[in-house]
């Protein structure tokens, strides 16, 4: 009698990490940060048949190799483990081609197959190809993906294969020891104690009084790499020995240092990465799966001689209690809202890949992938030559990237010459990289004197500003944006207020009364305005003519204030921002609208013609349309200057994404897959969640989404226009590659009648208004205000 086999050996749930994987799987299939090429050169007369059969073996070893994805009609996401599943290997032969040759048709190959991506929803959800570049040597690329497999199963994997491949060649049993099924793993993550574990991640967390974030950015992944010699790595492993801490201890210690040193705090968190096999199952450490973790490393400053030990001590602890998911330690942490504490990840890739031998072959050139979408990410492969790379994306600062390098080599050379005596101080002592001046305007010098708080409203805002800004003991006389505000904090600031008092409190109140002592007064005294201007004073004094700045997509016009500082201190300055950004005013419902609205409030104030108007972001088709509008009147056209303004039409541009409205279930649907949670906790709160239930910060925020989705939609529907009046265009080069960055071009010399004038700054496109680059944008506005108005 036949018995038939079953067609699914097992299901197992996708975890949080997997789930995030697989839902950025989803969105960017070109490239999918998630797939893994592990590839090497095989030295030694090679045995085909045999090497077929060993990783067939390793199929029928691991259950993650024989897995698939899947994540429709099902309620949850879940992994398939299939019973029988043969390897499909790819071969070809490159043997006639020179070494130059084929190096170059390797990289090609490995291109065109990362830009193919995995299908995980079919079988086997790998890619194995090997490649004869000669007798003797055989280049593999084994393409996975870590949603089912980790980096230290890369090791395990190949080690088993060439335990299998020897058996073949030589006819002796590999004698493997036996490797545990996945399940008892997940028994495992049900008896942890959820209650323990809340309560030692906040203790840990503790410590935090500020998030240890690096500027955000995004984009193509970039690395920086250095090489460390065998002596340098060997008087690093001395010194460990003698200072009684591992080598991942003295990394994890030096990374610590570092942030330190940039951020300026004593408590600094970045996160790990662990394995995740539980030792108390056998053998896990043999298993091949996706039991990777991230954890947050939590370390505060000390001395020499127990800064390292300590941290040994916390990660023993740590570790005991890992089996938490990212989510849980957002919501654990005293800072960073809803975010996770820090946004930079150090990975010690001391994985099982040494002796990747067997039958007569030899693994050479071996070499991964990391996962990784943190701005940045340190990587450090422990072998013979060490490899120290940084990992980052393309519009993050490239001088902050060398920096971190750089000082992290720095650090570790020390203690591979010095030992671990004075490292501490000597970090305290590394120069500082330009970009730490990102996003402050010029420095403010030393604090004042501490005076305290005389009245409740001085005590009141003492308390708010003790909450929101990174300093010790805030006086009535310490100025907001000189102790680190920015314009995100004065908005909640001003929420905060509104909640106490129940009143709107302008911006104009913070800009113009910016410490506590001053702006206590104007609450005190009832002065504070409590209808919103559009106008919005930076600068009153001066005999010039005004400039007139122009809110951004979100729009608030605090970003402008560094812009003020560096402009000629004799031109007075203001800000226009939006009807609808007190939550309670409506948003001009077109642009055209708005230009009246605006050109009102400047004619109110008497400004001289020709007007001067700065703009950045959205806010350049305002600017286009009150040029219009003058014109028709017959008055001078406007000094138009943009920096990095969008023109009319560029959500409509030919090959542009197609527009997905929010809170309509395509948007939900997108978002869903890229795995946006904020984006849609507050679509969701502002779509089905009654005002009333809804806490002081969400009202923030849905007050902030509300207003930024009217000026998208005003944007949107405002139609290319004939101008034939001059523009200047400042421009970034993070604008230059863009997308959209030929349409923007073309478009705006067409509206111009051909009179654009281009300034480039090198920087990013949010640091054109921040220090240092916004030194010399003001520099460029006042070299065609000139010669505008001359």
């Amino acid at each position: 009698m036949n018995v038939s086999q079953p067609k699914i050996e097992a299901i197992y749930p996708l975890g949080h990490l997997q789930r995030a994987l697989l839902f950025h799987h989803l969105s960017a299939k070109s490239d999918d940060q998630g797939l893994v090429q592990t590839r090497g050169r095989l030295l030694g007369r090679l045995d085909r048949p045999a090497y077929a059969a060993a990783w067939a073996a390793a199929f029928r070893r691991h259950e993650a190799l024989r897995a698939s994805v899947h994540w429709e009609k099902v309620s949850k996401p879940v992994w398939v483990v299939h019973p029988h599943v043969e390897p499909d290997i790819t071969y070809l032969d490159w043997s006639d081609s020179d070494d130059s040759t084929q190096r170059q048709h390797i990289a090609e190959h490995l291109r065109e197959d990362r830009r193919a991506g995995l299908p995980l929803h079919q079988v086997p959800a790998v890619r194995l190809t090997l490649i004869r570049l000669g007798p003797e040597v055989h280049f593999f690329n084994w393409t996975s993906h870590h949603i089912l497999l980790d980096g230290w199963s890369a090791g395990v994997v190949l080690r088993d294969v060439m335990a299998f491949y020897a058996e073949e060649v030589a006819g002796v049993p590999a004698a493997l020891p036996e490797v545990p099924a996945f399940r008892p793993y997940l028994r495992h993550l049900q008896t942890q104690d959820a209650d323990r574990q809340a309560t030692y991640w906040r203790d840990r967390l503790s410590p935090l009084t500020r998030p240890s974030w690096l500027p955000e950015a995004e984009g193509r992944q970039r690395d920086l790499t250095v090489r460390l010699d065998k002596p340098t790595r060997e008087g690093f492993a001395k010194s460990c020995l003698q200072g009684q801490v591992t080598q991942n201890t003295a990394l994890q210690g030096l990374w610590a240092l570092l942030l330190a040193r940039y951020l300026g705090t004593d408590a600094v968190c970045f996160g790990i990465t662990v394995n995740g096999r539980p030792p108390e199952i056998a053998g896990a450490e043999l298993a091949a799966g996706m039991f990777a973790r991230i954890l947050p490393k939590v370390i505060t400053g000390g001395s020499d001689a127990d800064f390292f030990r300590r941290i040994q001590q916390d990660g023993a602890r740590d570790t005991a209690q890992q089996y938490v998911s990212l989510d849980q330690i957002a919501e654990w942490s005293p800072v960073g809202g809803e975010r996770l504490p820090f946004n930079t990840m150090l990975s010690v890739q001391n994985y099982p890949w040494s002796a990747l031998t067997g039958g007569g072959l030899s693994v050479a050139e071996f070499a991964g992938d990391i996962t990784s979408r943190y701005p940045v990410t340190c990587v450090v492969t422990p072998r013979d030559d060490w490899e120290v790379s940084i990992r980052y994306p393309e519009n993050l600062a490239e001088p902050l990237a060398r920096w971190l390098l750089e000082g992290y080599v720095a650090l570790i050379r020390w203690v591979s010459t010095d030992g671990f005596a004075g490292v501490v101080g000597h970090s305290r002592n590394l120069p500082l990289p330009q970009v730490k001046e990102q996003g402050r305007v010029a420095d403010p010098g030393p604090r004042p004197a501490y005076v305290p708080p005389a009245n409740p409203t001085q005590l009141r805002l003492v308390g708010i500003w003790e909450q929101l800004l990174s300093v010790e003991r805030v006086g009535i006389d310490d100025n907001f944006f000189h102790c680190g505000g920015s314009s995100m904090g004065a908005l909640r600031m001003f929420a905060r207020l509104e909640g106490l008092t129940g009143e709107n409190v302008a911006p104009s109140s913070l800009l113009l009364n910016p410490t506590i002592r001053q702006l206590a007064r104007v609450l005190d005294s009832g002065t504070s305005e409590t209808q919103w201007n559009n106008l919005v004073p930076q600068r009153v004094s001066g005999g010039l003519p005004p400039a007139f700045c122009f809110h951004g997509g979100m729009g608030h016009v605090l970003m402008y204030r560094p812009l003020t500082e560096f402009l000629d201190p004799d031109r007075p300055v203001y800000a226009l921002q939006p009807n609808g950004i007190d939550g309670v005013s409506e948003l001009d419902g077109s642009i055209e609208e708005m230009a009246r609205h605006y050109l009102a409030e400047i004619d109110r104030l008497g400004a001289p013609d020709p007007l001067i108007l700065v703009s950045y972001c959205y806010s350049g088709t305002i600017c286009l349309e009150i040029g219009r509008q003058l014109v028709a009147a017959g008055r001078p056209a406007p000094v138009f200057i943009g920096a990095d303004i969008d023109p009319p039409g560029l959500f409509f541009r030919p090959g542009a994404p197609k527009i997905r409205r929010p809170g309509s279930p395509s948007w939900y649907w997108g978002h869903l897959r890229l795995g946006r949670w904020t984006e849609l906790r507050e679509q969701v709160a502002a779509d089905f969640i009654p005002a009333a239930l809804i806490g002081d910060e969400m009202r923030l925020r849905l007050r902030a989404r509300r207003l930024k989705q009217g000026l998208v939609r005003v944007f949107e529907d405002y139609r290319e226009k004939t101008y034939d009046q001059p523009i200047c265009l400042i421009r970034s080069r993070g604008l230059q590659q863009w997308d959209s960055y030929a349409y923007v071009m073309a478009t705006w010399d067409r509206i111009s009648g051909g009179q654009l004038t281009v300034r480039d700054v090198d920087c990013e496109h949010h640091e054109l208004f921040e220090t240092p680059a916004v030194r010399e944008t003001a520099r460029y506005i006042e070299e065609y205000i000139r010669e505008g108005c001359s």
